[in-house]
């Protein structure tokens, strides 16, 4: 980041505190970019939350087909 101004937003969630730190002065391209870039963040996150669920689903079909063939 340029040795300017910054700001910040912060927000509470469920599992705790988010803060964004940004220029001050942000031009259009650069909301844009924000944009984009918190796009994939969010979309990465929701992947390894799919992920993790994924995993947790074949674990617990593994454990039913052990139960089953006890």
């Amino acid at each position: 980041m340029t040795n300017g101004a910054v700001r910040q937003e912060s927000f509470r969630l469920d599992d705790g505190d988010v803060t964004i730190t940004f220029p001050a002065k942000i031009s259009h391209r650069g909301v844009e970019d924000l944009k984009s870039h918190l796009d994939q963040l969010i979309d990465e996150l929701r992947g390894r939350t799919d992920a993790e669920r994924q995993a947790f689903l074949r674990g617990l079909a593994e454990l039913a087909a052990y139960e089953a063939g006890r």
